[in-house]
């Protein structure tokens, strides 16, 4: 006969079997994808605690027991890495920048260019403070060659043999400004006081400078506050005006942006 009740410390096959509360394992992963789970884990905690995570955290990140770890990465360094090779990849930015609606106003253009690369140089500068970082490490040269908007991050056996990583060149860095000008900016370099090159430039300057905590105070500019100051120094009068007239509306317009961003600011 079996007991009225069973104690409330057994358990039956069934509950381990069908049991809500039984700790459950990521589900199996090709090798290729089980190494991009781990890195993205690693990126994720260091970005959010600012420092490098224990290899036991980051395998309860991605749901895995902590040696699958390293039968993925050699050593926790080589995870590193490749979080840093992740992290400085182009091909994500580029897809990103490829999504941008351009039929939009120059003001809603640019303030979507801004968003996007501040989320790009806060991401980088995260990465770098955490892993005690202050250049991108020469190591990078080259790593991605393989690497495509469509395909986004991809490892790669090296560069190509003619990669500037042996051929002693540089980044084309003269080919990445021209499609930002192309994208962006040219279809309304009529309204501009100065080339679209430049006011490409002004762009990525400010916005670098003004993803950085240091550089800001502690709180980064907005990036419509980043496109108003760039606007307000490039962008031809409503009106055509000449020479005196022209010089006192601009620097009224800048004097104008910079006081609203400062009081702003000091509301906050």
């Amino acid at each position: 006969m079996l007991p009225a009740a069973l104690p409330s410390d057994l358990l039956s096959e069934h509950s381990l079997i069908y049991s809500r509360t039984v700790s459950t394992r990521a589900r199996s992963l090709p090798p290729a994808e089980r190494r991009t789970a781990l890195v993205d884990s690693a990126r994720r905690l260091i970005s959010s605690r600012g420092t490098v995570p224990s290899t036991k955290d980051i395998a309860e990140a991605a749901g895995i027991a902590e040696g699958t770890i390293f039968r993925v990465f050699a050593t926790k360094e080589d995870l590193l890495d490749a979080v840093i090779a992740s992290t400085f990849c182009p091909a994500v930015l580029r897809r990103g920048l490829d999504d941008i609606d351009v039929t939009l106003p120059l003001r809603p253009r640019l303030v979507a260019l801004a968003a996007l690369l501040q989320h790009r140089f806060t991401d980088v500068f995260g990465i770098m403070g955490a892993l005690g970082l202050t250049a991108p490490p020469p190591s990078l040269a080259g790593v991605h060659a393989h690497c495509t908007p469509g395909e986004g991050h991809v490892e790669g056996d090296g560069p190509p043999d003619d990669h500037p990583r042996h051929t002693g060149g540089g980044p084309d860095e003269a080919a990445r400004t021209a499609y930002l000008v192309e994208r962006f900016v040219a279809a309304d370099a009529g309204r501009l006081r100065c080339t679209p090159e430049q006011v490409i430039t002004y762009l990525r300057l400010l916005t670098f400078s003004g993803s950085h905590r240091q550089l800001t105070g502690g709180e980064l500019l907005d990036p419509e506050e980043i496109v108003d100051v760039v606007l307000s120094g490039v962008e031809k009068p409503a009106a055509d005006s000449t020479g005196e007239k022209h010089h006192k509306t601009t620097e009224l317009a800048a004097a104008g942006t910079v006081t609203t961003m400062t009081r702003t600011r000091k509301a906050r």
